[in-house]
């Protein structure tokens, strides 16, 4: 089960990037969500760019109330 297990590549940014956008669907329409945004010309990319676009929107949120206009989220697992 394990050899199984470690020979199969998950896909989990997706999932990430899905969770992330309903966590915070309730202010949807204050919040940008850029996918894999690259850093540089270079191969070089953060998972999660989340950009707020008004200044005066609180999110309702445990996390988004910490929020500045542009938001790093890198994923581990």
């Amino acid at each position: 089960m394990t050899d199984i297990l470690e020979t199969v590549s998950i896909k989990w940014h997706p999932g990430f990037y899905g969770a992330a956008e309903l966590e915070f669907l309730s202010n949807k329409d204050a919040l940008e969500f850029q996918r894999e945004f690259n850093l540089s010309k270079e191969p070089i990319r953060m998972d999660l760019l989340i950009i707020k676009k008004l200044a005066d929107i609180r999110t309702k949120n445990e996390l988004g109330h910490i929020f500045k206009k542009f938001n790093v989220i890198e994923f581990s697992r």
